[in-house]
């Protein structure tokens, strides 16, 4: 019964006690008593705390004890009673009987029957402690309130209000309406960097302004958004320092600063190349640079606080060399680097990094560039023009020669030490060389640069290729040119009948119309300029003929007349390009009759001109199937020469002789060649050539190139079969005098009167155009003569006009003899065709003005 008392009491005293407890310190929160209330709540606290013990435990304790006597047996049966129903009065009723001062047998006997009968039921049970579970929710209330200021985040204020209670005879200041919180973390900062403050309020009051106290000086702090802020600037310092606002301060904070690496000074010494001739140069501030291949590069770094400084690229890491607070590295650039700068001390590792790129510009190969003029008169020689760079310096250059193929005869020859990075030159080839005829050679062009560090670069051209003509090849060469000019003088003429029907149809055009309109102007402009075009071009023909001819050694009458033809026709291309331009200025500008008038002189050159090239280009046809039939002669000479000598050589080889049969077709391809140019001409030349003969020495050859071979395989086999080679050789001997024999018909051919066409045929012929020459000249003085007597009876002039077109046809006939006879002969000159055509010109104008009934202007021109 007491255990169950005291729990109750324990609960009770816990529930009240602490509830007690919490409404005094509720007091004391929301008070903030003086030391008097306080200490009135003490005492207060103590005594009801000091009540509800005793009441609450003490007295349970004391009874559970015996430490005073508790209820009486009889208050106990009460109690059982109550909680067994069957039991009732009958505890309590058997307590009454035993208190009955009668001790008899028979009370002994009832009471011990009534005993038996109550021994069965468990009275401890009539004591249930779990009735004092309902206690507890008096324990939950003060719970409650202790879980609810936890939550509300002011536990420890809450419960400094309890340490004032018990300390009720120490002051204690009211709290302040706000603290401040810094929220920066304290740490080691660095001397050399900004640092931010950062600190913020917390309360119910925000301050209006907060200040820093630092080393006795008060700064006042940034509010942003109620964070206020500072910004230490370097360099920084260990210092103590706290916050101020609106009457509160904080507590003290320390700031740590430490020493970190400081560079003072960059400096980069850049020692060039020696062969660049660029000496020294420093750079300070920065370690970028542009710098050549092979640059030897000096750091040199003065720095403050600073343990060590390395130097580090992508693969490399380097320490500088310490002197005292300088520090230096040395190092050559081959190649282009992007590296970093670390500092370090006792306090930081790799604090500064500095960035910076060296970009390497390698020394560049020497160029060359070469162009090449190939002479037309003379294959041998070659001209170079070029030039040679370099991007610090050239040292040399030279042409290097040998002959295809075999590159260890090669021949050196220098063109000029240089000393500078550009060089123009010029080379003709073969000077400075020693060559023979009938060699290819292969050449190139090298030149050197200053390098220093590789001993100098070298770069090579292009290797051009040219094969040294013997005299033969070069003059056989010289007729292909020849021939390929004269086919662009032929068509030269044919330009100028094109030239000449379109003058021909503006002066139609010119006599049909009064006035010309801009089409008609147009017209004239455009046949000018192509005129221009064709003069130039007959120039350009006149002069490589001629320089074409003049490359021939030997004196030939023939010869020197067409060179003296070729430079006067030259020299009148450019006559009449000039006027042909000053009147194509000026066409725009003269009147109809004036440009007429220049037309027709126009038309006269152009006549001329047109007899003079085709008599010229007729001239140099026959120049040149004379010139190649002494060429194709002298080649028949040597090839029968050749072999003939191979009949006279101890072994007869078979592979020479199938070059020579080689040889005497090509020969043969030329003949025929020359057989078609001959008949081109209009009074071909006799050129003897039997074509039995030729057919007969190339089977015979054919013949021995077979029986040549047959040897061959025989040889093998027997060894020796001297009388087959006998054949052979005799053979070879016949052929070699059978070819020679072709070459001396050539020959005769041409020295027995030119072709065909004898001086004693050509005098005759001019004999007779003198005679008509001279009978044309009698018949057009009484012509002249009639006209005036038909001028006296005014108008009886149409038999004059018949009479007159019958001359020109006379003088048609006398004009295709001369033409025909010039175009044999060099001899005859321009001069006789300019005669001719003014002869044409003055016949036509007189018909023209005798038609229009201009008699007076007739007989003028028939003068």
């Amino acid at each position: 019964y007491y255990a169950k008392s005291l729990l109750k009491g324990v609960l009770l005293f816990l529930a009240f006690g602490t509830l007690f407890a919490l409404i005094l310190i509720s007091l004391e929160y929301w008070l903030w008593m003086d030391t008097t209330g306080r200490l009135v709540m003490f005492f207060a606290g103590v005594l009801v705390l000091l009540y509800l013990f005793i009441w609450q435990i003490g007295l349970p304790l004391i009874y559970l004890f015996k430490l005073k006597k508790g209820i009486t047996p009889k208050q106990a049966s009460q109690i059982i009673g109550k909680h067994f129903p069957e039991v009732g009065d009958k505890l309590y009723n058997l307590f009454d009987l035993a208190d009955n001062r009668e001790k008899s047998e028979l009370l002994q006997a009832s009471i011990d029957q009534r005993s038996l009968k109550l021994s069965p039921i468990p009275f401890q049970k009539a004591i249930d402690l779990r009735d004092n579970l309902k206690y507890l929710k008096y324990l939950a209330i003060p719970l409650l309130l202790f879980g609810v200021i936890y939550l509300s985040g002011n536990l420890s204020e809450f419960m400094g209000s309890y340490q004032r209670v018990v300390n009720y005879d120490l002051a204690f200041e009211p709290p302040a309406p706000f603290t401040f919180v810094l929220l920066n973390e304290e740490r080691e900062l660095f001397e050399n960097e900004p640092y931010e403050l950062q600190v913020t309020t917390r309360g119910n009051v925000i301050p209006e302004d907060v200040l820093m106290v630092m080393e006795g000086k008060e700064y006042l702090l940034r509010n942003d958004n109620g964070i206020y802020t500072y910004t230490l600037t370097p360099p920084l310092k260990d210092a103590t320092y706290y916050f101020k606002g609106g009457g509160v301060e904080s507590k003290q904070y320390h700031l740590n600063a430490v020493e970190v690496p400081a560079i003072q000074g960059f400096e980069m010494s850049l020692d060039y190349p020696a062969y660049l001739g660029l000496g020294t140069e420093v750079i300070k501030g920065t370690g970028n640079a542009v710098i050549p291949e092979g640059t030897r590069v000096t750091w040199s770094i003065r720095s403050k606080n600073t343990g060590s400084i390395s130097w580090k690229d992508k693969d490399t890491m380097l320490l500088f060399q310490e002197e005292g607070e300088t520090f230096a590295l040395l190092r050559r650039m081959d190649k282009a680097t992007k590296y970093t700068i670390r500092t370090s001390n006792e306090y930081v590792s790799d604090f500064e990094e500095l960035a910076f790129e060296l970009e390497v510009i390698r020394d560049a190969f020497p160029k060359i560039r070469i162009s090449q003029a190939k002479d037309t008169l003379n294959p041998n020689n070659v001209y170079y023009g070029g030039y040679a760079e370099d991007d610090h310096g050239l040292r040399n250059l030279r042409l290097v020669c040998y002959p295809k193929g075999r590159e260890d005869e090669r021949q050196i020859v220098p063109l000029g030490l240089l000393n500078s990075p550009y060089y123009e030159f010029y080379y003709g080839f073969p000077e400075g060389l020693e060559v023979v005829p009938d060699e290819v050679y292969e050449y190139y062009f090298e030149v050197k640069d200053n390098d220093g560090l590789r001993g100098g670069k070298i770069t090579k051209s292009q290797t051009f290729t040219t094969a040294i003509y013997n005299e033969t090849s070069i003059r056989e060469q010289r007729l292909e040119n020849q021939q390929d000019l004269i086919k662009d003088l032929g068509k030269s003429v044919e330009q100028f009948r094109e030239q000449q029907k379109a003058l021909e149809e503006i002066n139609r055009t010119q006599k049909e119309k009064n006035n010309l309109n801009f089409n008609d102007k147009r017209q004239v402009q455009d046949f000018l300029k192509k005129q221009q075009a064709h003069e130039q071009m007959m120039e350009k023909f006149s002069r490589q003929l001629k320089e074409n001819l003049g490359q021939e050694q030997k004196k030939d009458p023939v010869n020197e007349l067409l060179k003296e033809r070729l430079e006067r026709q030259e020299e009148e291309a450019r006559k009449n390009e000039k006027l042909l331009q000053e009147l194509e200025k000026i066409a725009d500008k003269i009147n109809k009759e004036e440009l007429a008038k220049r037309l027709e002189e126009v038309a006269k050159k152009q006549q001329n001109n047109k007899r003079s090239l085709e008599q010229l280009v007729e001239l140099t046809k026959r120049y040149y199937v004379t010139e190649k039939t002494a060429q194709l002669a002298e080649q028949l000479e040597k090839l029968g020469n050749k072999q003939e000598e191979e009949g006279r050589k101890q072994e007869v080889q078979s592979e020479r002789q199938e070059e020579l049969n080689e040889n005497f077709d090509q020969l043969r391809k030329e003949l025929d060649t020359l057989d078609r140019d001959n008949r081109e001409l209009k009074k071909p030349m006799r050129i003897k050539r039997d074509k039995e003969n030729e057919e007969r020495i190339d089977k015979e050859q054919e013949q021995l190139l077979d029986d040549l071979n047959k040897d061959s395989e025989k040889n093998k086999e027997n060894n020796s079969q001297a009388t087959e080679k006998n054949k052979n050789k005799q053979q070879q001997k016949k052929l070699g005098k059978d070819i020679k024999q072709m070459a001396e018909d050539l020959q005769q051919a041409m020295a027995a009167g030119a072709g065909g066409s004898g001086v004693a045929e050509d005098a005759e012929m001019l004999r007779q155009i003198l005679d008509n020459l001279i009978t044309f000249s009698f018949k057009q003085e009484l012509m002249f003569d009639q006209l005036q007597e038909v001028n006296a009876e005014l108008g009886l002039f149409s038999e004059t006009v018949r009479g007159q077109q019958q001359l020109r046809k006379l003088f048609e006939h006398v004009d295709d003899s001369l033409f025909a006879l010039s175009l044999r002969r060099a001899e005859l000159s321009e001069v006789v065709n300019e005669q001719i055509t003014e002869v044409y010109y003055n016949i036509d104008k007189s018909l023209e003005s005798i038609a229009e009934n201009r008699i007076y202007q007739g007989v003028s021109y028939q003068q």
